[in-house]
């Protein structure tokens, strides 16, 4: 048997999530120092009812056990851009044979999820690597993948209270309370992101769905009470979603989202609704703030950002493969 015959997929399985975890972990730590996943948010994807595990997750099994994960997502309409999450644990696993295995599993089973796109789409697979992990990203560009954008991860470190926020008149800020403003949030977000880089086009049902499913995934990491909405009478104009930081690390706060409908823009209200975020965390002890921001976005949010005193600290890179010719739908501005 040779080394690369070691080495198995079969159905990821709830009772391979510890291992799952230290897979994830022990590759994230070697590029950032940081954990990336908790046992609870990795469980969470079995409770996905958009996801089946024994047909969408795998583990790659060898001779010392699980080492290495995958997943796809199904996508919703039109089913034009799968997206996996795939992981080999560093050291003697981590290699051209292991990294090779699980991107065919993986791209096989994208060609499957996007099969249902209509005939005239163009039809493409995603994935991320870090800047750093050069193991991984040559894994990716074996099997044809290329690098069509760069994310900075950008970071404040609270030396004094952050500057407080000027809110545009006719502009009222409240904290987000899912149960009542969840359809007024989605309708907005909806706008903000529609033109933004890789957006595939959807529904309103289909942007509530996601939504609704990342603060269930999210679970004890999701406080409402970190999270603002800006309204204009009943609509809103724009908001930021805030968590601790991955793990529960109170010192440490993420602005997982930040969006301005496009009415609202060159207003103040996205340095307004920074503002706050930062305020609200520097207000609960934290440390630092973080985000994660599209190098070459056009609304000028690279540059709010660092106006606010934020700075890159680490890039991510995201890969794509064309799976089939055709007209592409997705935002590529």
């Amino acid at each position: 048997m040779t080394y690369a015959e070691r080495w198995t997929l079969r159905p990821a399985r709830l009772e391979d999530v510890p291992a799952l975890v230290r897979v994830i972990n022990d590759r994230y730590r070697l590029y950032t120092g940081d954990d990336s996943v908790t046992e609870p948010e990795l469980t969470g994807h079995w409770e996905n009812p958009q996801i089946r595990p024994e047909r969408d997750m795998c583990a790659l099994v060898g001779p010392e056990g699980v080492a290495g994960w995958g997943e796809v997502e199904p996508p919703g309409e039109p089913c034009v851009r799968a997206e996996a999450w795939l992981c080999v644990a560093p050291g003697p696993s981590s290699d051209v044979a292991t990294w090779d295995l699980l991107l065919a599993w993986a791209e096989e089973r994208a060609r499957d999820v996007t099969r249902p796109a209509r005939p005239d789409l163009r039809t493409s697979f995603a994935l991320q690597a870090l800047e750093k992990d050069d193991e991984r990203r040559r894994g990716y560009e074996r099997a044809g993948f290329s690098t069509v954008r760069a994310m900075h991860r950008m970071r404040i470190d609270f030396t004094a209270p952050p500057t407080p926020s000027a809110w545009p008149a006719d502009l009222t800020a409240r904290t987000f309370d899912p149960e009542r403003d969840l359809k007024a949030m989605c309708a907005a977000s909806e706008e903000a992101f529609r033109d933004h880089w890789g957006r595939v086009p959807w529904s309103l049902e289909e942007e509530e769905r996601n939504w609704l499913e990342w603060m269930r995934w999210q679970g004890d990491a999701f406080d409402p009470s970190l999270s603002t909405l800006a309204w204009n009478g009943d609509e809103v104009a724009g908001f930021a979603l805030g968590r601790p930081h991955l793990p529960l690390d109170r010192a440490r706060g993420i602005v997982a989202s930040l969006a301005v409908r496009p009415a609202w823009r060159k207003k103040g209200l996205g340095s307004a609704l920074l503002r706050n975020a930062l305020g609200e965390f520097y207000r609960r002890g934290c440390r630092s703030v973080e985000l994660l921001v599209d190098s070459e976005n056009r609304s000028g949010a690279l540059r709010l950002y660092e106006r606010a005193g934020m700075h890159a600290f680490r890039t991510q890179l995201v890969y794509e493969k064309e799976l089939r010719p055709g007209r592409d739908i997705v935002a590529r501005t």
